[in-house]
C-alpha cells in the first residue's frame, strides 16, 4: 500500500473544537493513517461560514464533518481525495446509547479509510467507498449477546467436562454485561464416586486490544455460586449416597474473539476458578478426594448477535 497523503485539513463547527468527539476523530485519524501524516483542524461556525475559505479543488486531503443537532446521531461527510479530483460523500449513523469518544473514533477510521483505500494500487470505480469493515460499523441493533461453549476444568479431582451458556448486552462498544451459567459433569475414581458442578452468576466481558478489526483479546469475569455434587457407588451401600453442598466462587479468565460477520463469532477463555473453601470429600470417614478453592477452567464456543 502507498504511504498517506502528508496533510490532511478536517473542518469542524466552532462549538465542537473541545468536545470528545473531535479529540477521538484525531487520534483515530492519526493512528490509521501513521504518526507521520500531518492532521490540522479548520473551524467553521455552526450556520456554515468556513474560517478559512476552500475552494472547490483543494490541494490537500480534505474532509467537512457537520452533525445532526441536538442529538449528535448522525455524522455528515464530505472528503476531497486530490489524486482523483473528486468528493466523496459519506453519513454515519449511530445508536442512541453510543457514547461521544466511541462515535468519534468511528468517525476517525471512516474518514481515514477513504484516503488510505484510495492509494490502493487496485483499479477502483470512481463512484467507489470503500467499505467499513462489518465489525466497525455503528449500528442501532446487536447489543445482545447469546453464547455456548464446550467448558473443561481441571486438574486432579476438579477435573469435569460439559457446557456453558451466556445472555450479555453490551453496554459500549468494550463492555458487556449479563448472566451465565456452567454444567459440568466428572469422576472421581478413588471415591468410585461421579461428581457435578453447576454454576450460575453474573458475567461481565471488556475488549482490551485492539480497539478495532474481527479479532482481538480481552478479560472477562464471573462472580456467582457453584453447587457440588458427589455421588458415591459401592457394593457396600444399599443405595447411591449424595452429598451436596454450594460454595460462593469466582472466575477471572482472558477472553479471545474473532468475529465470522456482524452477528457471529467464534471465541476462547482461558482462567482460574476460585471457589470461597475448598472441598473435602469423606467415603466412610475416608478422605477420598479433594477439590482445591484453584481450579484451571477452559471453553472454546461460539455466539450470536441480535
Amino acid at each position: 500500500m502507498a504511504t498517506a497523503p502528508p496533510l490532511l485539513i478536517i473542518a469542524i463547527a466552532a462549538n465542537e473544537l473541545s468536545s470528545p468527539r473531535t479529540a477521538a476523530i484525531l487520534n483515530t485519524a492519526h493512528d490509521v493513517l501513521g504518526r507521520d501524516m500531518t492532521v490540522q483542524v479548520e473551524v467553521f461556525q455552526p450556520d456554515g461560514t468556513r474560517g478559512q475559505a476552500v475552494d472547490d479543488h483543494p490541494t490537500s486531503a480534505y474532509a467537512w464533518l457537520s452533525w445532526d443537532y441536538p442529538e449528535h446521531r448522525v455524522a455528515h461527510l464530505r472528503c476531497y481525495v486530490p489524486e482523483d479530483q473528486r468528493w466523496i460523500q459519506r453519513d454515519v449513523t449511530f445508536a442512541e446509547g453510543d457514547p461521544d469518544s466511541e462515535r468519534g473514533r468511528t468517525v476517525g477510521f471512516v474518514i481515514a479509510s477513504i484516503f488510505v483505500e484510495v492509494r490502493s494500487p487496485q483499479p477502483q470505480p470512481a463512484e467507489h467507498v470503500p467499505p467499513i469493515p462489518q465489525s466497525f460499523k455503528p449500528s442501532a441493533g446487536r447489543r445482545n449477546l447469546i453464547a455456548a461453549a464446550a467448558s473443561l476444568a481441571a486438574p486432579g479431582d476438579a477435573t469435569s467436562f460439559g457446557a456453558w451458556v451466556g445472555a450479555e448486552r453490551a453496554l459500549s462498544r468494550v463492555l458487556w454485561l449479563g448472566l451465565a451459567g456452567d454444567a459440568r459433569l466428572g469422576a472421581v475414581n478413588e471415591a468410585q464416586a461421579s461428581s457435578r458442578f453447576l454454576s450460575l452468576g453474573a458475567l461481565a466481558t471488556v475488549r482490551i486490544f485492539p480497539y478495532l478489526g474481527p479479532g482481538w483479546w480481552g478479560g472477562q469475569a464471573f462472580a456467582g455460586a457453584e453447587q457440588l455434587s458427589f455421588t458415591h457407588k459401592s457394593e457396600d451401600d444399599p443405595a447411591p449416597v449424595t452429598q451436596t453442598a454450594w460454595v460462593p466462587k469466582v472466575e477471572l479468565l482472558v477472553h479471545g474473539n474473532f468475529d465470522l460477520s456482524g452477528s457471529s463469532m467464534l471465541f476462547v477463555d482461558m482462567g482460574a476458578n476460585y471457589r470461597f473453601g475448598a472441598t473435602d470429600v469423606y467415603v466412610h470417614q475416608i478422605l477420598k478426594a479433594h477439590i482445591p478453592a484453584w481450579v484451571g477452567i477452559g471453553r472454546v464456543g461460539v455466539g450470536t448477535r441480535f
